[in-house]
């Protein structure tokens, strides 16, 4: 899952909870409906040379990439995005304007945390002795006292344990063909990175996530870095991935 540090502490110290307790506890969180993903994205727009509204479009993979089975998946994801957006998918020699993807995750880096937790048990109760006079008679009595336990916290112990965060990324460059055609000079028109820290290596999970909040901000500029929070099964995120509605 892709979870952050508090989650994995919070799953560490309620351990002892039942699977249906700990997702109920969490679910404010993290939820148990599907794995959440964080990305921020920066977008520029050559103001100069604006992307028209309903544009064609073909998808090329960027510097570094070949057109493997892995892109092949991934240029489907954002055709999908940009048809749902208005453009119109063409082939290379059509084309108004080229989108290039460029992806990459790397090695991850490792991270050690502490946390405090409470230990519950059984304290107090016990036999206790008293002593009493019976006012009838003047005799003295020795008697006991039974006082039942209570369950509570009895001590803390320290949770340690280790993560790993990948830095997952997609860069998307959108050039003009019509100038390139006839110049043989690219004009960049837009630009946009997506950055995603997480627990999950795995670009086939990560990349709809990163193409989804890529080219909700296709053709425009948006001023500074934009967060997003979604899950694997947002509607958007599973058309992206070319599944049916439920």
């Amino acid at each position: 899952m892709d979870i952050s540090v508090t989650m994995r502490v919070l799953l560490a110290r309620y351990a002892g909870l039942s699977s249906v307790l700990v997702c109920l506890l969490l679910l404010s969180i993290e939820g148990c409906g599907g794995d959440r993903y964080e990305a921020q994205v920066s977008a520029f727009l050559n103001e100069d040379h604006p992307i028209a509204s309903g544009a064609t479009y073909v998808v090329l993979p960027g510097r570094d990439i070949q057109e493997d089975p892995e892109f092949k998946q991934y240029r489907k994801m954002a055709e999908r995005k940009l048809d749902s957006l208005g453009y119109k998918k063409a082939d290379f020699a059509n084309a108004d304007i080229a989108v290039l993807l460029s992806y990459a995750v790397d090695s991850g880096r490792t991270h050690q945390y502490a946390q405090s937790t409470p230990v519950y048990g059984n304290k107090g109760g016990g036999t206790s002795t008293v002593q009493g006079m019976n006012l009838s008679t003047g005799q003295l009595y020795t008697g006991t006292v039974q006082t039942p336990s209570t369950y509570g916290v009895v001590g803390s112990k320290t949770e340690v344990g280790t993560y790993v965060e990948y830095t997952r990324t997609l860069k998307m460059d959108t050039f003009d063909l019509t100038i390139l055609r006839s110049t043989k000079n690219p004009e960049q028109m837009w630009k946009a990175e997506v950055t995603s820290v997480g627990s999950s290596n795995d670009l086939r999970r990560v990349m709809p996530v990163l193409i989804e909040t890529g080219l909700r901000h296709f053709g425009q500029d948006t001023k500074r870095q934009i967060e997003y929070t979604l899950r694997e099964n947002d509607e958007n995120i599973r058309t992206l991935r070319g599944e049916k509605p439920e």
